[in-house]
């Protein structure tokens, strides 16, 4: 019976090739995009060294990464710190070499930029105490409870840090304008 059960083991064993096997005798496709992104994910530190996946989050943040190197991050991390030393990596391209901001550097960035835009709406009349509690014409917050600017905080203060006219609404709902003129202190 022992001899019988062993001989119908192996012979099932031998019928069916392992799952891995036959996956490994089919050409797999690469897709050249995704390889290139996964990367990039990897060398500006969003995902792990050795992931294989990413979720929608980080390409989402590495958007943020490229729109911030766009909005002078460079310019912002080394003025303030005076270098971009574990902040950016030097991505190689036949082309030469190009900088990348890290996650790290853009969480620097992010709150950098933070402390100019709070700057700004104390400059705007804002009392330093409600500038966390600000948000924009729709209701959505300019900070996060950290005092980090928002996605739609980051992008008011991009505008208004161009020179447009930008409104936000205070704490008592009141919409604001960057033109409206201040209350005189006499």
């Amino acid at each position: 019976m022992i001899g019988a059960a062993w001989l119908l083991s192996a012979g099932l064993a031998l019928a069916a090739p392992p799952a891995d096997h036959a996956a490994a005798s089919t050409p797999v496709v690469v897709d050249v995009d995704r390889q290139n992104t996964l990367a990039e994910l990897r060398e500006r530190r969003i995902i792990a060294p050795g992931a294989e996946f990413w979720k929608p989050e980080d390409l989402a943040l590495l958007g943020r990464l490229r729109r911030a190197e766009k909005r002078g991050a460079f310019a912002l991390l080394r003025e303030e710190i005076g270098n971009l030393r574990g902040f950016v990596v030097e991505h190689r391209t036949p082309k030469g070499r190009i900088p990348w901001l890290t996650k790290q550097g853009f969480d620097k960035f992010r709150f950098l930029n933070s402390q100019r835009a709070r700057q700004y709406f104390e400059e705007q009349g804002v009392d330093a105490k409600f500038i966390f509690k600000l948000k924009d014409p729709l209701g959505k917050k300019l900070f996060t409870s950290k005092g980090i600017l928002t996605p739609e905080g980051e992008e008011l203060f991009e505008r208004a840090s161009s020179g447009i006219s930008v409104r936000w609404m205070d704490p008592s709902g009141k919409v604001v304008s960057s033109g409206t003129p201040r209350p005189s202190d006499e």
